[in-house]
């Protein structure tokens, strides 16, 4: 009631139920009367809300900041390990794909074989069917002679 009151009557009833309140009401009286001195008291606690403020901007900023850093620290370390795996697994494909090469060239390899073991087949059957035997015997001895034979036979 003391500071919220500014009736000039009910104040002098205040100071002489309660004298000690008289010096207290005349400094606040005369800072009220000196609007520069109030006003340079809420400059001054304006400046240091604003001080306030700005460190807790920079506070939050900073944390953001951390956690971005963090957060980026984390997605680079996943993106590390990916990067490995996924080197491991173009290696293991390289591998896989070497060993299919290999059996694909070893099959080609069996095919070749088996065609010219077909043609062999068929060259053979053909000097035993024109009973040329002393031809047949040397032409499975002699590879140059049943290669000549094969283009007698017109089996190349």
């Amino acid at each position: 009631m003391f500071l919220t009151c500014d009736e000039p009557e009910r104040i002098a009833e205040l100071i002489q139920a309660y004298p000690e309140f008289k010096r207290m009401y005349e400094d606040v009286y005369e800072l009220c009367r000196n609007m520069e001195d109030v006003m340079g008291l809420f400059s001054k606690e304006l400046q240091e809300l604003d001080r306030n403020t700005v460190q807790y901007m920079i506070d939050v900023m900073q944390d953001e900041i951390d956690a971005s850093k963090k957060l980026i620290t984390e997605q680079e370390f996943q993106l590390s390990e990916q990067a490995e795996q996924f080197s491991e697994k173009n290696q293991q494909l390289s591998e896989k794909n070497q060993q299919l090469t290999k059996q694909a060239e070893q099959l080609f390899e069996q095919e070749r074989l088996l065609k010219q073991q077909e043609l062999d087949n068929q060259l053979y059957s053909l000097l035993d069917k024109d009973e040329r035997l002393a031809d047949l015997r040397r032409a499975i001895k002699d590879e140059v002679f049943r290669k000549q034979l094969l283009a007698e036979y017109h089996l190349q």
